[in-house]
């Protein structure tokens, strides 16, 4: 039975009692945790222009009065921070394949076509971002000091925030469900739209999963995307708008009805299918962050073999979203970053594994042992000087 982060509690029992339900705390998770990632990596993140970076702070003398700052920030900022300041930064597993490592270390038994970024941030004593809630499943590494959390009501759209406020915040938790405080090593899974409210009770460095579904506002604009693409003229040609409609002098409910029928026609039809396919792997692997330039290297098959030899262990870069989509006749569709990639048959093989798990030489070569040794190498290099693969 796979159980998750080092509980006794099953992936089928998380899915069922917890994921979307209800919060989990589990004192201690992690061990050793205070080498991930320091408050100076933070800020020192923070000052570059291909970062994500914001700076929340309030008022000293006017606790209600909130102020937000996007980055880049000079270093001279982050040296003399507001009281209650916190210093956030999105998109850390494009810049630590070390943090990017613990989606699959520690949330392996969520799918990667869920994910959506790591969030690191900096709590200075008594800071915090405020009483919200987010339309996303999170859970929260306590990496160094000490933060208390507490979580309330269950929200929606009909949830007022406080007015004239640079950020979405409320007063009003509700009833209390969770009260603690997280020490380094502990985990906290905050289900969606749930209220929270974090307090560094000192100096202290947390790491946020998000993990984010998507909307039909999404489907609908990537469905467009999909039809624009393609040289399918059911989408593009004028419609043949029946005579009885376009001797009326008015537009009614008629041409409502025609409409409606005509999408429930297109819809149902055989190659539709092939749009929506398109649709939900673009969806999926779209990233609300641009892929962060990566390290140039040039391997070789010989190079990639010593290190193989070595032990090196091939893994997906999570600076890169992809998604592998079986189809009926056993083949494999490969979508990178929203858009759909032709790789070789070895190529889709082999993702699509590594999507699941990271592998070891032995596991490879059991995987792809129908491809000449020396082809299954040079593939790999490929894949790894791209950037969409990398040893470790």
């Amino acid at each position: 039975m796979q159980t998750i982060l080092n509980t006794n509690i099953s992936v089928d029992e998380f899915y069922q009692n917890y994921w979307h339900k209800k919060p989990l705390f589990i004192k201690g998770a992690v061990k050793s945790t205070e080498d991930l990632l320091l408050s100076e990596d933070i800020c020192d993140l923070a000052q570059d222009e291909n970062a994500t970076a914001r700076l929340l702070a309030r008022s000293e003398n006017y606790l209600d009065k909130w102020l937000v700052k996007q980055g880049p920030f000079q270093q001279s900022e982050l040296e003399h921070l507001p009281p209650y300041a916190v210093v956030l930064l999105q998109n850390l597993e494009g810049w630590s394949p070390e943090i990017g490592e613990l989606w699959n270390s520690l949330f392996g038994f969520i799918p990667s076509w869920l994910r959506d970024d790591i969030m690191g941030f900096y709590t200075t004593q008594n800071g915090t971002v405020g009483k919200h809630y987010d339309e996303y499943d999170v859970f929260l590494l306590q990496i160094s000091g000490h933060q208390r959390w507490q979580l309330g009501k269950q929200c929606d759209e009909h949830t007022e925030y406080l007015t004239n406020q640079p950020i979405r915040i409320f007063t009003d938790m509700g009833e209390l469900i969770f009260d603690e405080v997280m020490e380094p090593g502990d985990i906290l899974y905050i289900p969606t739209n749930v209220a929270h409210y974090g307090v560094g009770l000192n100096d202290g460095v947390t790491l946020s999963f998000g993990l984010r579904s998507f909307n039909m506002e999404e489907v609908l604009l990537n469905l467009l995307r999909s039809t624009a693409s393609s040289d399918n003229s059911m989408f593009t040609r004028p419609l043949e708008i029946p005579v009885d409609i376009v001797k009326q002098q008015d537009l009614n409910q008629t041409m409502v009805n025609y409409l409606k029928e005509l999408f429930i026609k297109h819809f149902t039809e055989n190659n539709f299918n092939s749009f929506l396919q398109d649709t939900i792997l673009r969806t999926v692997t779209d990233r609300r962050y641009d892929v962060l330039p990566y390290e140039s290297v040039n391997y070789t098959a010989g190079l990639l073999l010593n290190d193989f030899t070595d032990g090196a262990i091939l893994t997906l870069d999570t600076n890169q979203k992809l998604a592998c989509f079986q189809n009926t006749d056993d083949t494999v569709t490969i979508y990178l970053n929203g858009e759909h990639k032709e790789f070789s048959e070895l190529c889709n093989k082999l993702l699509s594994r590594l999507v699941v798990q990271d592998l070891a030489f032995a596991d490879i070569s059991k995987l792809l042992e129908d491809y000449p040794q020396t082809t299954v190498l040079e593939e790999i290099c490929s894949l790894i000087n791209t950037g969409i693969l990398y040893l470790k």
